[in-house]
């Protein structure tokens, strides 16, 4: 049986003791470049007085444009036509928007894309033949994982798909990667295996893995809950295609009926029943890209909830319960924004909990961030909140389906941070009431701190410690005042418990496993080794009267300094007796270059090492001109 799930374990034991442990690669930050339609409509602000163009506005939405949408593209051209005794108010009373053109255009847009995910899994053994599981995802529906490639064992290997078993006879080290379709590589992992052979058979083992991450449950870690084995819904998923469902969702198949997504039109009422849901046609007619649909959002989801330190599973429920994993914006008694819903009362529990959040929210926002989000007037506090919702509105009406999905896919980690401060926002109540509760309990009241807000809870908790009662879900939640409350939860925690059945199954039965081709690396050729030259190098220098062969009748000069420069870069120096010096050149190869220079008289040779002998270098000055007479 191979372990779904790859766990840094201790050899004797056979019990998960902690969390989930994950490892995996991701590559560099990724992008792919898609076309889109801009349609842009061009205004002028004319001056009623004197029919004077003032500011030329673009926009790309229909209607008017605001006056704020001038004051951001002529800001100086009105502060200027404004007197110092007339408002910006008045200002704009004496002008009118002429409509001038509508342009349409396309261009080229860059949105990031998730990263590859590589990781391995080890088979339980024991084994007949050891080997290990290589395995890729590409997250992006128009590419596929093309090979796995590394090396092990001294020699290369490469795997068609993106699946691999690699035989492993002995413990060693191995490297891999993989290669998308889009023509870019994973990180590279490092794995150091194990390989023990026993009576019954072989064992292999992980002993490191680089990169790698252990999934914590931040949630747990804020409760003080540390529990010897943890729900089948926590464990987190090898691989974010492991999270796919197949789930009717009769909310989204009417929106993608009604965006023309789904074309039903030839199906009874287009697909819909008077009320707008789904009949049984549109449903047949929207089941592919139904489930396609609810997959997409998979590898923000597996990432975020990594990154935060939340099952993935609950992140996902969240998701469908909330929007279907439609994320158009909705209004029930106040706006809420993206695929969780959230509303202005989420961004505040969660602006208020999560430090890190609010600062980068409120940066550039406001002048002073440095305090926190609660000590701020309420005003500002709106502004963070406004800011913070609208980095997940998804609505676009230049998008494709008027949805901005790269928006979308960014919100995730943003509603993962909604969860986690929920979590902190349960652990406050049970704190600060002197109580405490189990680890599944805990995540019920967290759901419904999400849900309905840290009075709700509170209060229920309170009447129930009233009471005399254990703090538990079963109590706490027959205390609740608030509506609705218990039956979220136990839809949510239904949905949560039952994950599983859902998921599609990942392995084909008939698809064969793939088996890597082996490159043995080259045997690196070996250095000859240098033949030393027995040379030596006897330097001549003389002064000459008469230009002949040999100094015969010369003077033989003295304590003139002599440089030979290496290919190295070294250098030797002697200087000159009696008109000669020898230097010699036995620990240096034959055919070496060297240089003999005369520094102070500008003169310079170069010769060539061989295998032996003595090397003559003779530097010949002439004794320059002197006039006869006089001047």
């Amino acid at each position: 049986m191979i372990d779904l799930v790859l766990v840094l374990f201790l050899v004797f034991s056979g019990i998960n003791r902690s969390p989930p442990v994950n490892a995996q690669s991701q590559g560099q930050v990724r992008y792919k470049t898609i076309e889109q339609k801009i349609t842009q409509n061009v205004w002028d602000l004319i001056n009623k007085t004197t029919g004077a163009v003032l500011c030329k506005v673009t926009i790309d939405r229909s209607g008017e444009p605001s006056q704020q949408d001038a004051l951001n593209t002529c800001p100086e051209i009105i502060t200027s036509s404004t007197p110092a005794t007339q408002t910006q108010a008045a200002f704009f009373q004496n002008t009118f928007w002429k409509f001038v053109v509508t342009r349409e255009f396309t261009t080229q847009v860059k949105i990031p894309i998730p990263d590859i995910v590589v990781n391995i899994s080890i088979p339980s053994g024991p084994l007949q033949k050891p080997y290990l599981i290589l395995m890729a995802y590409e997250p992006v529906r128009e590419y596929s994982i093309i090979s796995i490639q590394g090396s092990i064992l001294q020699s290369e290997f490469i795997c068609d798909g993106s699946q691999c078993n690699i035989p492993v006879e002995q413990s060693t080290l191995i490297t891999f990667h993989a290669n998308s379709s889009l023509g870019d590589s994973s990180h590279e992992v490092t794995a150091n295996i194990d390989v023990i052979l026993q009576p019954d058979g072989y064992y292999v083992s992980l002993v490191t893995l680089s990169p790698f991450s252990i999934l914590e449950d931040t949630c747990a870690k804020i409760w003080g809950v540390n529990l010897y084995t943890y729900p089948t819904w926590t464990n987190f998923p090898k691989l974010p295609n492991l999270l796919n469902t197949t789930k009717s969702l009769y909310y989204l198949v009417s929106r993608l009926i009604i965006t023309g997504i789904v074309d039903a039109k030839d199906c009874p009422g287009q697909g819909l029943l008077s009320n707008g849901s789904p009949n049984s046609c549109g449903m047949e007619r929207a089941s592919k890209v139904m489930t396609d649909w609810q997959n997409q959002f998979d590898p923000f989801i597996w990432e975020s909830g990594q990154k935060n330190g939340i099952p993935p599973k609950i992140i996902k429920t969240l998701i469908e319960k909330e929007s279907q994993f439609w994320p158009g914006n909705s209004r029930t008694y106040m706006d809420e924004f993206g695929l969780a819903q959230m509303n202005q009362v989420g961004a505040d529990v969660v602006l208020r909990w999560n430090s890190e959040l609010f600062t980068q929210t409120c940066t550039g926002l406001l002048s002073e961030c440095g305090s926190s989000y609660a000590s701020l007037p309420s005003w500002q506090q709106a502004m963070v909140r406004g800011k913070l919702m609208n980095r997940i509105n998804s609505d676009c009406p230049t998008c494709i389906n008027g949805l901005d999905l790269s928006t979308t896919n960014a919100s995730i980690d943003v509603f993962t941070q909604v969860i986690k401060a929920n979590c902190s926002q349960a652990s406050f109540i049970m704190k600060d009431n002197g109580v405490r509760a189990g680890y599944e309990d805990m995540w019920r009241f967290t759901l419904a701190s999400f849900h309905s807000g840290y009075k709700c809870l509170n209060d229920a908790v309170v009447t129930t410690k009233k009471a005399g009662k254990p703090i538990n879900w079963e109590n706490v939640s027959q205390s609740f005042d608030c509506p609705h409350a218990k039956v979220y939860v136990d839809d949510v925690w239904s949905n949560i418990v039952n994950f599983d059945k859902y998921v599609i199954p990942v392995v084909n039965v008939n698809q064969p496993i793939h088996m890597p081709t082996f490159v043995p690396k080259p045997t690196a050729t070996p250095m000859p080794t240098p033949i030393l030259s027995h040379n030596t190098i006897r330097v001549f220098v003389y002064l000459i009267f008469e230009l002949k062969p040999f100094p015969e009748n010369a003077d033989w000069v003295d304590g003139v300094p002599v440089e030979i420069k290496l290919p190295d870069g070294n250098t030797i120096y002697q200087i000159i007796k009696n008109g000669q010096t020898v230097f010699d050149m036995s620990q240096y190869p034959v055919g070496s270059l060297v240089t003999i220079n005369l520094p102070t008289l500008y003169r310079s040779q170069s010769i060539q090492l061989t295998d032996q002998g003595e090397i003559l270098v003779t530097f010949r000055l002439m004794q320059p001109q002197l006039p006869l007479t006089l001047p």
